[in-house]
């Protein structure tokens, strides 16, 4: 089920993006980190976000955000990410202290 919901967000976050001059991709490494959407927008900025179907994977997802950008890669070269961003399935949105955002799927689509 998780899998589906990830494909919906990314179908979802395609549509957004059209015309806009963004591209978007996936993020895995060696150490088996994997972000599920890497936004790269035409002014060189970037943002990064994963999906989780409920709000007690979520954290699961911050973490990864946050060892992405805290540990894989170089920000004095790519620079700092626009945003962190969960997408969930859950109702509740936050933006923790560390500034990553946990936004519910309906709350893009409504």
């Amino acid at each position: 089920m998780a899998a589906i919901f990830t494909a919906m967000v990314i179908h979802d976050l395609r549509v957004y993006l059209e015309g806009t001059g963004a591209q978007l991709w996936h993020y895995k490494d060696e150490t088996g980190l994997a972000i599920d959407a890497i936004i790269g927008y035409p002014d060189g900025r970037w943002a990064a976000l994963q999906t989780s179907l409920g709000d007690h994977h979520a954290l699961d997802a911050e973490i990864a955000l946050e060892t992405l950008r805290d540990d894989r890669l170089d920000l004095d070269q790519v620079g700092p990410p626009r945003y962190l961003a969960v997408i969930c399935g859950g109702t509740h949105a936050t933006t923790t202290r560390t500034r990553t955002h946990t936004i519910p799927l309906a709350t893009l689509t409504a």
